[in-house]
């Protein structure tokens, strides 16, 4: 008879995962009427997750884009204009909602992104959300009122890792198995 061999060390990954929504509105009128040039932007009104991280967030909107390989696209971001904490991890999707519905509607434009960090001063977004004529043919049936809406979710994320340390298996069997 062999003696028992003690269990394989082994690693276990706990993760407790927290999710947070919030959905931030923002109107803007006449947006098309107002004079920018290629990297000016025009910033929402700030607002929170109203958990503790004293997080403050707004949209960025650049109607003619940042840089000129932009194009005629306009950019939407977000960004994370201060936090308690040093990083925040947060997935977001931007939509120029449909006037029609108030939900997504067939002329609705999205984007998603996937977790990001972000740190307070950092921004994320998509550089070319839209084509300046497809949001001019939207805005015009809408007398120049641009609606973005922003669904924000923070992640966090505990994770706790386990690593038991093999516990010797002590049984008379092992131990008389030496003089069997």
């Amino acid at each position: 008879m062999s003696p028992l061999k003690p269990p394989n060390p082994c690693k276990v990954s706990v993760i407790n995962k927290t999710e947070v929504n919030l959905n931030f509105t923002w109107k803007i009128s006449n947006i098309m009427n107002r004079p920018h040039k290629k990297g000016d932007r025009i910033e929402s009104e700030s607002f929170s997750s109203g958990l503790d991280y004293g997080d403050e967030w707004c949209l960025l909107c650049y109607p003619h884009g940042i840089t000129e390989e932009d194009g005629d696209r306009v950019g939407i971001y977000i960004l994370l204009k201060s936090s308690k904490k040093p990083i925040i991890n947060a997935k977001f999707e931007v939509a120029v909602i449909d006037h029609c519905d108030d939900e997504y509607g067939e002329r609705t434009i999205k984007c998603t992104s996937k977790v990001h960090p972000f740190a307070p001063g950092d921004d994320r977004g998509f550089s070319s959300f839209i084509n300046r004529d497809e949001l001019l043919d939207i805005l015009i049936i809408f007398e120049g009122l641009l609606i973005i809406s922003c669904n924000l979710t923070i992640v966090e994320e505990n994770d706790m890792r386990i690593d038991p340390k093999p516990q010797a298996s002590v049984t008379l069997a092992n131990q008389l198995g030496i003089f069997f």
